[in-house]
């Protein structure tokens, strides 16, 4: 019911809350002095999204016994289908897409630069990087052959279709090409 609330936003929340616990004075005072975006953020945020928090709460932990840690998060967080069941098949449409890439300050085809969108100095990034754990030693022995991607899907997407019907028509096209 949580995520279902979250997709449907605000006043959603509103009306499940009044319906829930009725007139309950200064709470419903609380809730009534939020527009129904403000109610939206405030619901959907319950510290699983907070990596400030977070941290904290790991770095706290001053003893080496295993520790379980619950955060509670929204699929999909932010986006225009947040806690809908089915967003992982979802695509936003080119408009939504827009609007979400100018929340992330993304200029217009910088959408793949490393530190697109960040307000730290890419200097300091690249540095602080660099000194991480993971990087000391330099290149990881991982690699993997480069795979030619083609400029242009092998076939014509439809105006509205899922991420798994892209993907499998996407296979189709290379099984077909193998056959041959």
């Amino acid at each position: 019911m949580y995520a279902a609330l979250c997709f449907q936003g605000g006043g959603a929340f509103r009306k499940h809350l009044q319906d829930d616990i009725g007139d309950q004075g200064q709470v419903t005072q609380l809730i009534d002095r939020r527009s129904d975006d403000e109610l939206l953020a405030l619901m959907s945020n319950l510290g699983g999204h907070d990596m400030a928090s977070m941290i904290e709460a790991f770095e706290s932990v001053d003893h080496d016994r295993p520790v379980c840690f619950i955060a509670y998060t929204v699929k999909g967080v932010g986006l225009p289908f947040q806690g809908h069941k089915d967003n992982h098949a979802g695509l936003m449409t080119v408009a939504q897409m827009e609007k979400w890439r100018a929340s992330q300050n993304i200029r217009p085809g910088h959408e793949w630069e490393k530190f697109e969108g960040l307000s730290q100095d890419p200097a300091a990034l690249e540095a602080f990087l660099a000194a991480a754990p993971f990087n000391r030693e330099g290149r990881r022995r991982l690699s993997a052959p480069v795979i030619d991607v083609p400029p242009q899907l092998p076939f014509k997407p439809a105006a509205q279709m899922s991420t798994q019907q892209g993907l499998a028509s996407c296979l189709t096209r290379w099984r077909a090409g193998k056959a041959n």
